[in-house]
């Protein structure tokens, strides 16, 4: 299995199981390859667009984005086995929060910084539900 399909099981991975922990959210990761390869993980604590302020996604209190490159820096896919990282990219909390804080995951496969990613959800869950 390449990096590439592995990133797509640790996206559906991710997607069950944010759509049990936060069902009432947008929750969404999907891996793209226009531009190189990189799995992109969206979250925003709204149910819909037509819920966030003026209907815009990125004005809700909660929104997050967040990337995991597939690619190195010329554009060539990632060795199978190669460790990987999930970036913040753009979030909408405080940036020095005392309650939310993130540093970058890092993980030995797509699917173990996921699931990093995920227990950081877990981790946060009710301070997300508060904002």
């Amino acid at each position: 299995m390449n990096i590439i399909e592995k990133a797509n099981k640790a996206a559906e991975q991710f997607n069950a199981a944010m759509s049990e922990l936060f069902p009432s959210y947008m929750a969404k990761a999907v891996v793209s390859t226009n531009l190189g390869g990189a799995l992109v993980i969206s979250f925003a604590n709204v149910a819909s667009v037509e819920e966030a302020p003026n209907k815009i996604l990125m004005n809700a209190s909660g929104y997050m984005r967040f990337m995991m490159h597939l690619t190195d820096n010329r554009g060539k896919t990632l060795a199978d086995d190669a460790p990987v990282e999930i970036e913040l990219l753009t979030w909408s909390i405080p940036y020095k929060s005392e309650v939310i804080k993130y540093r970058k995951i890092k993980g030995k496969s797509p699917e173990e910084a996921m699931q990093k990613l995920l227990k950081w959800f877990e981790k946060n869950a009710e301070a997300i539900r508060s904002l």
